[in-house]
C-alpha cells in the first residue's frame, strides 16, 4: 500500500514537473516573440517617418532613396523569419508597404515636395498602421490573453 501511494505521488511529482516546464517554456517563448514584434513595430515606425522625411525634402535625396529601399527589405525579412506570423496572410502588406513608399513621387526627374498632409503620406500612414494591426491580430491569435495563453499549430513545411 506505501509503495503505491509512493508510485502514485512521484507521477504526480513528475506530471506536475512536466506541466510546470512546458508552461514556463511557453512564457518564455511568448516574451521572446512580444520583444521582436515590438522591435519590428519601432521599425515600422521609422520607416513611416523615414518616408515622410524623403517625400517632403526640398529636393530628391538618392541617399535617403537608398535608406529607404534597404529599411524596407530588412523589415520584410526581419518580419518573414518571425514564426508567429503566416507570411501568406502578411504578403499583401508587404507588397503594399513597399508601393506605399516607393511607387509614386520616387524617381528623381518626378520627384516633388509633398506637404505633411499629401495624400500620399496620408495613405502611406494607414498602410502602416494595417500591417502592424495584421501582426498584432496574428500574435494574438498564437498567444491569446487567456489560459493556456498559446496555440498549438500545425507545423507545415515552408515553401
Amino acid at each position: 500500500m506505501a509503495t503505491a501511494a509512493a508510485v502514485i505521488a512521484l507521477l504526480l511529482v513528475i506530471v506536475g514537473w512536466f506541466a510546470t516546464h512546458v508552461f514556463s517554456e511557453m512564457r518564455e517563448r511568448r516574451k521572446e516573440m512580444r520583444g521582436q514584434i515590438d522591435k519590428l513595430i519601432v521599425n515600422l515606425h521609422k520607416i513611416e517617418a523615414d518616408t515622410r522625411s524623403f517625400h517632403s525634402a526640398p529636393a530628391f535625396d538618392s541617399v535617403k532613396a537608398n535608406d529607404l529601399r534597404v529599411s524596407l527589405d530588412r523589415f520584410e525579412r526581419t518580419a518573414s523569419r518571425m514564426a508567429v506570423f503566416n507570411q501568406d496572410e502578411l504578403a499583401r502588406h508587404y507588397r503594399l508597404i513597399r508601393q506605399g513608399a516607393t511607387l509614386q513621387n520616387f524617381e528623381p526627374s518626378t520627384f516633388t515636395p509633398q506637404p505633411l498632409d499629401a495624400a500620399l503620406l496620408m495613405d502611406f500612414s494607414d498602410i502602416s498602421w494595417d500591417i502592424e494591426d495584421a501582426m498584432e491580430t496574428q500574435y494574438a491569435e498564437q498567444y491569446p490573453d487567456s489560459f493556456p495563453y498559446f496555440r498549438f499549430r500545425k507545423r507545415t513545411i515552408r515553401k
